[in-house]
């Protein structure tokens, strides 16, 4: 018995000829319905299998629009469920995706990235911990302290204070150089 698969394969006269069999047999009427459904699945099968494979899902454009708005938007309260339905998928379907694409879990991409943005933020201005850690989507200073320390060994006000003095050795070396001829980093040099 051909099976729903095998119709996809079969001509259009090698068809003819399952159908005028089927309606000159005891039984051909039944037979004739079966086969009509059996076309209509294997039909619909193709349809739904072939809307799926767009471009985008394909290629994994909806985990990236996804990835896209964590980035713009990392204030937002993120839930898998929450990126799944952005994904237009199930949250299974859309955590086996986001980490065969991205490389970890959703959540885990979350955290990090907020994280690596706090730390920016840390080095490039003069907010506060607290106002960091609401800036990157944290609702307790604690517990951003407790996961950045995690994260980097230090506490946000140790990495702020170490990038700080960084920055002044190294605008100190840059105003060292304007003064001299050679840049800072060769002046124990003696010229030849």
């Amino acid at each position: 018995m051909l099976g729903p698969s095998k119709f996809a394969e079969l001509s259009v006269r090698e068809f003819a000829g399952i159908l005028e069999a089927g309606a000159t047999t005891p039984g051909g009427g039944a037979y004739l319905t079966r086969v009509t459904e059996l076309l209509v699945i294997e039909q619909l099968m193709e349809t739904v299998a072939l809307s799926w494979m767009t471009p985008a899902n394909a290629r994994g454009g909806d985990v990236e629009n996804v990835v896209r708005m964590i980035i713009t938007d990392s204030t937002r309260n993120w839930s898998l469920h929450s990126m799944s339905r952005e994904a237009g998928l199930s949250r299974s379907l859309f955590a086996e995706k986001f980490s065969s694409i991205v490389g970890q879990s959703p959540m885990a991409f979350v955290a990090e990235h907020r994280l690596k943005r706090a730390a920016q933020l840390l080095e490039a201005d003069d907010a506060t911990v607290a106002q960091v850690a609401n800036l990157v989507g944290y609702d307790s200073p604690a517990a951003f302290c407790r996961r950045f320390a995690r994260q980097f060994g230090v506490t946000p006000s140790a990495y702020k204070r170490s990038r700080k003095s960084a920055s002044i050795t190294d605008d100190a070396a840059d105003w060292f150089s304007l003064f001299c001829d050679q840049p800072a980093h060769e002046s124990s040099r003696r010229p030849s």
